[in-house]
């Protein structure tokens, strides 16, 4: 028995207690990246609506965004003029439309649900005042944008009257 070395039940329980240390680090991480991902979207997203709230308050013209959860989960920047929307260019690139895709940006974070005013749009009037519609009123209650991934989901609300706009 000279030659032949094995575990003793000290070392076994050292390397299963090793191994469950890491195991729960790596979900602990794993969790907090998709939370991370769903909290950079919703970070996009209100980012874009200030944006193209600014471009209305600054051009003194009517500006909105039109989310489309499904199929593409996805949402645009445009001009409006109550009869017909034109999309605006990235401003980072403005060669290419402003559309934003969340699949592309945010892999496994989904518009889950949008009401704004009944509909899937917002558009800023020249004060920055919210509206469903230009042909419409405004917004009477909050404007709901709701992005969902990994169990967790996070709300992107518009405040009617001042267009506020909050992440919860």
């Amino acid at each position: 028995m000279k030659g032949k070395r094995a575990l003793t039940l000290v070392e076994l329980l050292l390397v299963l207690t090793m191994l469950a240390i890491m195991a729960v680090v790596g979900m602990v991480a794993y969790g907090s990246y998709h939370f991370q991902n769903l909290m950079a979207a919703a970070e996009r997203i209100s980012a874009d609506l200030k944006y193209v709230q600014n471009l209305a308050l600054t051009t003194n013209e009517w500006h909105g965004a039109d989310f489309q959860s499904e199929p593409i989960n996805a949402y645009h920047l445009y001009l409006t003029t109550g009869g017909t929307d034109t999309i605006i260019g990235d401003p980072a690139n403005p060669n290419r439309p402003f559309q934003v895709s969340l699949a592309d940006n945010f892999p496994g974070i989904n518009l889950s649900g949008v009401n704004i005013g009944g509909g899937a749009k917002v558009e800023f009037n020249p004060l920055g005042i919210p509206y469903g519609d230009k042909t419409g009123a405004p917004l009477a209650a909050d404007g709901v944008i709701t992005l969902s991934g990994a169990g967790t989901t996070v709300t992107v609300r518009i405040i009617p009257e001042t267009g506020r706009i909050i992440i919860q």
